[in-house]
């Protein structure tokens, strides 16, 4: 725990990136542990006043290691306390969840058709564009969503699943 900001995000990836560094596995169960962290930021973070890239949800994350080998053997991720307000609402000089932005910036335009958005910016929506923050300095929305879609593929989770997610 700790306040808004206070990097809890940042150290959480630079343990995980550690921990897969040092114990690794013989699996490589450590490098999709690392590919879940894309997915989470997306779905669940979001730019506040005091930081870019903030948690709006509460997670535990537990990296289970064997007793024989010292390496990683699993994980498990455990999400609680989503702030659901921010979907309806957004408060001045915030975003909405990540998600939103990279999906208007990054996907095809007959993908977002056929989900009944409007190819374009997210100005065009006012629950995205009440906050009057539609960027954030130094973030590709197109390339995070990339890398979101990326991070699905290298995790077996394929396109017309990927595209079930985005459509909720």
């Amino acid at each position: 725990s700790g306040e808004s900001g206070a990097g809890k995000t940042e150290a959480t990836k630079l343990v995980l990136q550690y921990l897969a560094e040092v114990a690794g596995s013989t699996t490589g169960v450590e490098q999709r542990i690392l590919l879940a962290n894309p997915i989470l930021e997306a779905f669940g973070n979001a730019k506040t006043l005091r930081n870019n890239n903030s948690s709006r949800f509460g997670k535990w994350i537990e990296v289970i290691m064997s007793v024989t080998n010292g390496g990683i053997c699993g994980s498990r991720i455990l999400n609680y306390l989503l702030e659901k307000s921010r979907v309806v609402h957004v408060t001045p000089g915030e975003r909405n969840y990540h998600i939103f932005y990279n999906l208007l910036s990054g996907a095809d335009p007959s993908f977002l058709q056929a989900l009944r958005l409007k190819p374009g910016s997210a100005a065009d929506y006012r629950v995205l564009s009440e906050g009057g923050c539609l960027e954030i300095e130094g973030v590709d929305d197109a390339q995070d969503y990339a890398e979101l879609r990326k991070a699905f593929g290298e995790l077996g989770v394929d396109k017309e699943k990927q595209e079930q997610v985005m459509a909720v």
